[in-house]
């Protein structure tokens, strides 16, 4: 990358460089760093999906161990995909220092540069929000280990593994802090990736909404310095000519975010069906502690996985809903410049842009659910208003959890 932007991805830059997947960086060692981290991800999940056996008959346990055996392979896919499209993803890169050197327009690179701040500074706020409450959480592995370190007592406090897994011929407490870094490592690496390649797809779509306003700004700007006394023939070549690079920068703000989706629509879908079942799981065991009232340490797990899924879903469609809105200002600003004082060519060139940005850009995957704060929303109102399983047996779990996926990608694709 080289070009005038290119230090407001530098965030992007170091963390994904710290995770081996920034596009630019493919040498051996990078390669061996990414065979490592998959290996551990890898064989996190494998030792989770072996633990089920023994916890399939006990519901309580068999969710505790799916709490973190369903975002275990959301952490794996992800960190697959990514790398398996990296050369997209460099492709995308590419795509962006196209734009800011082919914009000459002062005010058009200010436009393109406030939304690169504004996604800069998401990344940003994303990770100081983020990496504090996981490194606690990581470091509550710990707690009883140090706790009898500082302040021992008469017996050593009891430990035990946060996450349910079968490591076969380790003894779990003979080998506890192996098998224990095993398990930092995981939410470490698997949580760290989850941000750091969502962060850029932010990037990415605020790079798109600062094109649609760069297009909205040219249409809003088409008519300027036209002035009454010019001919037909020279008020359609200055008009046209500026509409038509209007129309250009729009069209690559839409081949740009087709491109996003096309390369990780396969992805998402997975991710989707995991995320609700992750959620619909999280609630249950939220119910549960709430209901117990004495289990703090349950509830706390609960609660925090809950507004962690939460917030990701909330922010993935905040920012489907700002690209839809930035769409829309291109119809808005075309549908109010001077078009009376304009040759009919010009008009009929309007008419058909108007029909072509009447409905907006809409961030999507595969047209079965709709990035939107109404998506939203129906999500929320379904597990606010449409919990009714306490205590249920597993087949009526099962069934009611089946049951809230078909009704949120139904919902979610109306809306």
């Amino acid at each position: 990358m080289n070009f005038d932007g290119q230090r407001y991805y530098k965030v992007n830059r170091f963390v994904l460089e710290m995770l081996g997947l920034w596009p630019y960086n493919n040498s051996i060692y990078i390669n061996i760093y990414r065979a490592f981290s998959i290996s551990v991800i890898a064989s996190s999940c494998v030792t989770q999906l072996a633990k089920l056996q023994n916890t399939v008959h006990d519901l309580d346990r068999l969710l505790y161990n799916l709490t973190y055996a369903v975002p275990s392979h959301i952490y794996l896919l992800k960190f697959i995909s990514y790398i398996i499209n990296i050369d997209k993803v460099r492709d995308m890169l590419e795509r962006i220092q196209h734009d800011w050197n082919t914009l000459e327009d002062e005010k058009e690179c200010e436009i393109i540069r406030y939304y690169t701040i504004i996604g800069m500074r998401y990344t940003i706020v994303f990770f100081a929000a983020s990496s504090p409450l996981l490194l606690c959480f990581v470091f509550g592995f710990y707690l009883p280990g140090f706790l009898d370190f500082v302040h021992p007592l008469n017996e050593s406090r009891s430990r035990r593994l946060p996450i349910l897994a079968e490591y076969y011929i380790l003894d779990e407490q003979k080998h506890f802090y192996p098998i224990l870094i095993h398990q930092s490592l995981l939410a470490l690496l698997g949580v760290t990736m989850v941000l750091a390649t969502e962060s850029l797809n932010m990037v990415y779509v605020h790079h798109a909404c600062g094109l649609f306003e760069v297009a909205s700004y040219r249409l809003k700007h088409a008519f300027d310095d036209v002035k009454s006394s010019m001919s037909d023939s020279e008020k359609y070549a200055i008009v046209h000519a500026r509409i038509v690079e209007a129309i250009n920068i729009h069209r690559r703000s839409v081949e740009f975010l087709d491109y996003l989706v096309s390369t990780f629509i396969s992805t998402y879908l997975i991710v989707l069906v995991l995320g609700v079942i992750a959620i619909t799981i999280n609630m249950f065991r939220l119910i549960e502690a709430i209901l117990v009232l004495d289990d703090f340490e349950e509830l706390l797990a609960a609660g925090s996985f809950i507004g962690g899924q939460y917030g990701f879903l909330f922010f993935a469609n905040y920012f489907g809903q700002k690209v839809t809105d930035r769409s829309i200002l291109v119809f808005d600003k075309a549908y109010g410049v001077p078009w009376y004082t304009a040759p009919i060519q010009i008009q009929k060139l309007l008419t058909f842009i108007l029909q072509r940005t009447a409905k907006g850009y809409v961030l999507g995957i595969g047209g079965v659910i709709i990035a939107s704060l109404e998506g939203f929303a129906s999500v929320m109102i379904i597990y606010l208003c449409h919990h009714k399983f306490y205590k249920p047996k597993s087949y009526i779990f099962i069934k009611q959890l089946i049951k809230k996926i078909i009704i949120i990608i139904v919902l979610m694709r109306v809306v």
